[in-house]
């Protein structure tokens, strides 16, 4: 067999190993404690930056309405001249026009005049209407059924007197 090493050299060896294992057993500790410590440090400030920090965003608010008001009073401001210069000639139309009761009372005298003509109108046309049908009846009168009858009596007499003076004149030629 084998030599059996010295023990006094195995013994240092592993209080050495042990001492190592101390010191890097502590060194560990004291990173895991100083990891922990980085971590608390770098929560805080997450936490710390995820704040709302109002007091910038009300700035920036104030400034934003301030622009936004300066530029709409200034795009307005044309407008406002335009309405204004509008109202000043309303003003003198409504001095020249007529004013409204006055137009009423003449706008009423004009459908008067008109539903005036327009029953000035139907009784013309009635009137006339009535002259039409008494003439008709007048010649109605005039010329009735019995004379009808008695013109084609005649028309009809006209037609055989002349259908026999043919006959008796085709006759006397044959016996010449």
């Amino acid at each position: 067999m084998d030599n059996p090493p010295n023990i006094g050299v195995i013994e240092s060896r592993l209080a050495s190993l042990e001492r190592e294992h101390y010191r890097f057993a502590e060194a560990i500790a004291n990173l895991s404690g100083r990891i922990d410590e980085k971590f608390g440090s770098l929560s805080a400030q997450i936490s710390e930056r995820s704040k709302t920090n109002w007091s910038t965003l009300c700035t920036f608010a104030g400034l934003l309405i301030t622009v936004i008001g300066a530029l709409g009073g200034l795009a307005l401001l044309p407008v406002y001249h335009t309405l204004e210069s509008h109202g000043t000639s309303i003003e003198k139309q409504r001095d020249v026009a007529v004013p409204r009761a006055e137009l009423t009372e003449k706008f009423a005298s004009v459908d008067r005049d008109f539903d005036n003509a327009r029953q000035n109108r139907i009784m013309a046309d009635e009137n006339l209407q009535r002259q039409i049908d008494d003439i008709r009846r007048a010649v109605n009168g005039i010329y009735g059924a019995t004379d009808v009858i008695k013109d084609i009596s005649d028309r009809l007499k006209k037609v055989e007197d002349m259908n026999w003076r043919a006959t008796v004149e085709s006759s006397s030629a044959r016996r010449n």
